[in-house]
């Protein structure tokens, strides 16, 4: 699911989406033309689907990465392969960032940066994924500005737009550029789950927060 386009993923690994498609988030090989029911999306052969703002991204069998439309450095309404990471296993995307999980345990970010939601410890925008500093991801979540991550040993790291106190740091305002340790009991894994400047998390005793 992005902002104003839906994609699945069928039973045959093959993709399909519906909704928006002025800047090619649709995958179709053109711009314009929304579509209200599903359509294929050419070509791509899928075992993960995350989109942003108005760009799609898929991860295929070989563990590729893919992503079409506009945004996170493309501008193209055809899939088109993200240089600089392998082994991919899943990807999300927020506002104008996008990460993936390598096989690994290994957490990529690359896009938009204003607020430090890449994690690399800067406020540049990097259009080629960056490994966030953190080993044993098992699952992440991504919001318009921030971006949580949990480890195996069930740690809780965000990074990013912290204008609300959505990264957890215990007040509101400033923006971290690195992962931060939330200061939680462990969580289960995949628990983070974000809504818009909001961050809620499942504890391993299956209390909300």
């Amino acid at each position: 699911v992005a902002h104003d386009v839906n994609c699945a993923r069928r039973a045959t690994a093959s993709a399909a989406c519906w909704g928006a498609n002025n800047f090619g988030q649709l995958g179709l090989g053109t711009s314009g033309g929304n579509r209200q029911s599903p359509v294929a999306t050419p070509g791509v052969t899928s075992i993960d689907l995350g989109g942003g703002d108005e760009y799609m991204c898929s991860v295929d069998p070989d563990g590729n990465l893919w992503c079409w439309g506009r945004g996170v450095g493309f501008n193209t309404p055809t899939p088109t392969m993200v240089p600089g990471i392998s082994n991919v296993v899943r990807v999300e995307g927020g506002l104008g960032h996008a990460c993936a999980l390598d096989a690994s345990g290994t957490l990529y970010c690359f896009g938009v940066n204003g607020n430090g939601q890449l994690g690399d410890g800067t406020t540049t925008a990097n259009n080629t994924p960056t490994a966030v500093p953190l080993t044993d991801v098992r699952d992440f979540a991504l919001s318009r500005s921030h971006t949580c991550a949990v480890q195996a040993n069930g740690h809780l790291y965000c990074f990013g737009s912290n204008s609300a106190g959505q990264v957890g740091t215990g007040s509101a305002g400033g923006s971290p550029r690195t992962p931060q340790l939330f200061g939680l009991p462990r969580i289960s894994s995949s628990a983070a789950r974000f809504r818009g400047r909001a961050t809620s998390v499942q504890f391993t005793k299956s209390m909300l927060w």
